[in-house]
C-alpha cells in the first residue's frame, strides 16, 4: 500500500479552451509583483493598482477546478492502462501479470494497493 498526495495538484489541469474564461482580480501588491516581473503588463493596470487575468491552468477556489482535476487524472490513469471502475468514478483497477493494482482518489491524494511494489511504482 502506498498513499500520495499531489501538491498544488488543481494547476495539473488546464482551463484552456472552456467555453468562458475565468478572471481573477490581483491585488495592487500582486499586480506590483507581476509588473516587477515583467513590465509589458503596467499596461494592464486599473485605475486602483490592480490587474485582472485569465486562468490558463485550474485554482483552487474555483468551481470548475475539481472537475478539472479529477478529469486530468481520470485521463493520465486510463493513458497508463488503468480501467474506471464502474460502480465509483474515484476507483481505478489495473491487472498485470495477473495482479491487481488499485487507485483510490480523494480530491488530490491517492490510495494504491498492490501485491507488487514493482507495479505500484510503475502506476507511481
Amino acid at each position: 500500500m502506498h498513499t500520495a498526495d499531489f501538491p498544488g495538484a488543481y494547476l495539473n489541469a488546464s482551463m484552456k479552451g472552456r467555453d468562458v474564461k475565468v478572471r481573477v482580480r490581483l491585488s495592487q501588491q500582486q499586480s506590483n509583483f507581476l509588473i516587477s516581473l515583467d513590465p509589458k503588463y503596467a499596461d494592464y493596470r486599473c485605475t486602483d493598482g490592480t490587474i485582472f487575468v485569465g486562468l490558463d491552468k485550474a485554482m483552487y477556489g474555483c468551481i470548475e477546478s475539481a472537475l478539472l482535476w479529477h478529469e486530468t487524472l481520470h485521463d493520465t490513469l486510463l493513458s497508463i492502462g488503468m480501467t474506471a471502475n464502474p460502480e465509483d468514478p474515484c476507483v481505478f483497477n489495473m491487472t498485470k501479470n495477473g495482479v491487481q493494482c488499485t487507485v483510490a482518489l480523494y480530491v488530490d491524494d491517492l490510495l494504491v494497493t498492490c501485491k507488487s511494489q514493482q507495479l505500484m511504482d510503475e502506476v507511481l
